[in-house]
């Protein structure tokens, strides 16, 4: 089974180093195998499973590819400690004051410094949107700034004037 590599960029980023490819390729149209994947980068199919029919294999939108990877150390597929295991099944990272759970090879320093790049890249990525937006943002405050100004002044010329300012009512003819 093949997967397509994340929109997320900078998900899809930590996939390109992992795969380390001699040559260029188009990360919109690449795919990588499940071979890459443990099992516990899958989610369960609850829709077909609850309808009966043929499950898929889900990959989870944060999964990063560990297994068989040039370079890489391949994360342990199973372990008989009991010790590791419930390690496994509790590690938690706390971020932004909510918990989530965290598969193993985020324990090793490769793992966790490639997670953190991911993290920081989205936050560099949020902050240059935040930016775009308060850009848009001010730009028409000012607009409506100006357009106000404008209003008042004709408004003060026509009291000035002892004019009333014209209102706009639709008359029926």
């Amino acid at each position: 089974m093949y997967h397509r590599f994340p929109q997320n960029r900078a998900l899809s980023k930590i996939w390109e180093e992992r795969c380390k490819k001699k040559y260029e390729f188009n990360v919109k149209n690449a795919v990588i195998c499940s071979e890459h994947f443990t099992e516990r980068d899958y989610e369960r199919d609850l829709k077909n499973e609850l309808l009966g029919l043929p499950l898929k294999k889900l990959l989870k939108k944060d999964a990063i590819p560990t297994l068989n990877l040039p370079g890489f150390e391949n994360v342990k597929k199973s372990s008989n400690s009991k010790q590791d295991k419930v390690q496994d099944d509790n590690a938690f990272l706390m971020e932004s004051g909510e918990f989530f759970s965290v598969s193993s090879e985020m324990f090793s320093l490769e793992g966790m410094n490639e997670y953190l790049e991911m993290k920081l890249l989205e936050k560099e990525e949020e902050i240059s949107n935040l930016k775009a937006t308060n850009r848009r943002l001010s730009n028409r405050i000012f607009t409506l700034e100006r357009r106000n100004e404008t209003l008042l002044k004709k408004v003060r010329m026509m009291r000035k004037n002892n004019l009333k300012p014209k209102k706009n009512v639709k008359r029926n003819a």
